[in-house]
């Protein structure tokens, strides 16, 4: 038993499962940059050196005997 799909159905099927895969895709990664950052901001936060307002950090560290920025970021969500 072999059942037939026409071209025009299979080409509608396939671009809405094209569309889905994409629309997945472009969700899952602005959740995986967030949940990064959050890690982050609660790493470096405590340590870090901010302005005022607390929206402007910077952490440092010691390397080869010269000061370097770890991580530079927003701290205004943490400290709030």
């Amino acid at each position: 038993m072999s059942k037939e799909i026409s071209l025009k159905k299979f080409l509608i099927v396939l671009s809405l499962l094209v569309l889905l895969e994409l629309l997945i895709f472009l969700g899952i990664i602005p959740l995986i940059k967030n949940r990064q950052e959050l890690k982050n901001i609660q790493k470096y936060c405590p340590t870090s050196v901010c302005s005022e307002d607390n929206k402007t950090c910077y952490n440092y560290a010691l390397k080869n005997n010269k000061t370097v920025v770890t991580w530079r970021g927003d701290c205004s969500t943490y400290f709030k």
